[in-house]
C-alpha cells in the first residue's frame, strides 16, 4: 500500500468525528431505510396494477400522472418507494419530507433522476432485479453486513482496480474492501455499518484522488447533466426542433466545420 495513502487513510479514522460516530453507532447507520425497504418489499401490489404502473413510469408524462395520482393505492406504492429513495440518493425528490434522520443521511449522491428510482423499484417488484447501481443501494439495505455503502458501478471499478489493486468483481467488492481494510483494524459496533463506513473514508477529498478520474468525457452511466441552450432568438425554433428533433445552434461566424480534421 501505498505510505502516503496509509497515512491518509489511518489520520482520518483518528480524527473524523463523523467517521468516529459511524463505527460507533449501535444500530444499522441507514436503518430507517432498511424498513422502508421491508415494508416495500412485504407489500402487495396485484400483477395487472403492477405491469400499468411499470408502463406508465417509463416515461417523464406518465412519471409526472404516478407523481400526482390521488388514488389511495397508488399513493401508498408511490409513497413506499419515494421513501426508499430518500435514503438512497442526496437528490432524491422530497427528501427532507420522507428521510426522517436529522441529518438526512443517505446513501450516495447516486445522480439517478427520480423517474429513474420510480421505474426500477416497481421493476425489482416484479422482477427482484434492477440495474447494478439501484441493485447496489438495494443489496446495502437489504445486507449492509455483506455489501459496501455507495452506487456508483464506475466508482466501484476504480476503488477496485487503483486502491484495492484487484479487477473489478461486482459480487465480491465487499470482500476485497475488507481485505483492504484490514490492516487498519477497524471494529463497529454494528458490523452493519462497515460498509458506510469504508466510503465515508474512500470518499475523503485526499484519498479520493487516488481513484476519482478527473476526464469528464469518460462514460459515467451514473452520472446525470443537463445543458442549457436557446434554440434562436427567445427560443424560436423550439417547436421546429423538437419536431425534427434537433438541437440547432446559429452559430453563423464559425467556419464550416466539415473542413476540420478532428
Amino acid at each position: 500500500m501505498d505510505e502516503k495513502l496509509e497515512k491518509l487513510i489511518r489520520n482520518k479514522i483518528a480524527t473524523d468525528k463523523k467517521l468516529a460516530a459511524k463505527i460507533a453507532c449501535e444500530d444499522f447507520w441507514l436503518a430507517k431505510g432498511q424498513e422502508a425497504l421491508r415494508k416495500y418489499q412485504a407489500y402487495s401490489i396485484s400483477p395487472k396494477l403492477l405491469d400499468n404502473l411499470i408502463e406508465k413510469s417509463s416515461s417523464s408524462e406518465g412519471f409526472q400522472e404516478i407523481k400526482n395520482s390521488q388514488d389511495p393505492t397508488i399513493i401508498e406504492i408511490r409513497e413506499l418507494i419515494f421513501t426508499i429513495v430518500a435514503y438512497c440518493d442526496t437528490n432524491a425528490c422530497d427528501k427532507k419530507k420522507y428521510n426522517k434522520y436529522e441529518d438526512y443521511r443517505v446513501i450516495a449522491k447516486a445522480g439517478i433522476r427520480q423517474n429513474d428510482w420510480l421505474h426500477h423499484f416497481l421493476t425489482y417488484k416484479k422482477t427482484s432485479n434492477a440495474p447494478d447501481s439501484v441493485m447496489n443501494a438495494i443489496e446495502y439495505l437489504d445486507q449492509p453486513a455483506t455489501h459496501f455503502g455507495n452506487v456508483s458501478e464506475k466508482h466501484r471499478k476504480l476503488i477496485a482496480e487503483k486502491i484495492f489493486m484487484v479487477p473489478y468483481e461486482r459480487n465480491s467488492f465487499f470482500d476485497s474492501a475488507k481485505k483492504f481494510f484490514e490492516p487498519f483494524d477497524i471494529k463497529c459496533n454494528n458490523s452493519g455499518n462497515l460498509g458506510t463506513v469504508f466510503g465515508h473514508i474512500l470518499y475523503d477529498g485526499e484519498i479520493s484522488k487516488y481513484w476519482k478520474e478527473s476526464d469528464l468525457s469518460l462514460d459515467d452511466s451514473d452520472t446525470v447533466r443537463y445543458w442549457v441552450y436557446s434554440p434562436g432568438a427567445k427560443a424560436t425554433n423550439w417547436n421546429n426542433d423538437k419536431k425534427n428533433e434537433v438541437m440547432s445552434i446559429g452559430y453563423d461566424n464559425i467556419v464550416d466545420w466539415s473542413t476540420l480534421k478532428n
